[in-house]
């Protein structure tokens, strides 16, 4: 555990420390990994916020690799083999610098995976394969061609082509989280948790209202603007006063809450 000081280098005798599972690297001012990092029986490998241009081509050598953190670097590319770390669960490439994700990293039995913050302008077909993904963040990346087919992994946070952030959510009830760590199971049993909380307040507003909303309108229900003026409609003013934050202005102005406005519109004029 080296985390947080001014390193430059790691010393190639580290490949003496036969029994080392886990590295903690981060902030640090790391501009090359030495290989021989590569032949211990690593289980976690955390190298965020260095300056890492590449990572070892060994790195597939890796064989008891769970989790790799290597965000907040500037790595153009990855090592080849990455498909070989078949117990690779968890993989962090937030904010680098690159241009493409290989075809076998989609090999992998990942539950987390994060490319967001990257230069990354269309992603492997394959990638509807990995139907173990849990977390797939996209955002912040020149998307232009995104499989729609993403939408059938777990918790998806994926970009529109063209766009950078925006966001569509799609959460799989059924993925095991039996074998992730504490801290990883923890956030996603709380993000299952209020899925299951929107969907039940979504079968409330249906019984209420008796009408189907649309499918789509989950992200809306975890406004807090958008559920103070649904409560205006079904009763008019009962919310006598609602505070709208900039950002909630850009939300509610959607077409997509426009025609949720439309459609409870009609719905309570029907029923009274």
């Amino acid at each position: 555990l080296v985390y947080h000081n001014t390193i430059r280098s790691v010393p190639e005798t580290i490949r003496g420390l036969h029994s080392l599972t886990y590295l903690d690297l981060r902030n640090n001012q790391l501009s090359v990994l030495p290989r021989e990092i590569c032949a211990l029986p690593l289980q976690v490998l955390l190298v965020s916020n260095n300056r890492l241009a590449t990572l070892p081509d060994e790195l597939g050598r890796m064989e008891k690799l769970t989790e790799l953190d290597a965000a907040c670097n500037q790595i153009t590319h990855l090592p080849a083999r990455m498909g070989d770390l078949r117990n690779m669960r968890s993989l962090n490439l937030r904010s680098n610098q690159l241009v493409y994700l290989p075809r076998d990293l989609t090999c992998l039995q990942l539950a987390f995976l994060d490319i967001s913050s990257n230069k990354i302008a269309t992603l492997p077909v394959e990638l509807r394969h990995m139907t173990s993904l849990v977390d797939l963040e996209l955002s912040n990346n020149p998307l232009t061609s995104p499989p729609a087919s993403t939408a059938t992994v777990g918790y998806v946070n994926n970009a529109k082509p063209g766009q950078k952030t925006n966001k569509t959510v799609s959460w799989n009830r059924d993925v095991p989280t039996e074998k992730l760590s504490f801290t990883m199971r923890r956030e996603f049993d709380k993000q299952k948790e209020e899925t299951e909380l929107i969907e039940q307040l979504r079968q409330i507003i249906e019984t209420r209202l008796k009408m189907s909303l649309p499918q789509d309108i989950a992200p809306a229900l975890m406004d807090g603007v958008v559920l103070c003026h649904l409560a205006n409609l079904v009763r008019p003013r009962s919310v006598g006063s609602i505070h709208v934050p900039s950002s909630a202005v850009v939300s509610y102005e959607t077409t997509k809450l426009c025609l949720i406005r439309a459609t409870v519109t009609r719905a309570v004029a029907l029923k009274f």
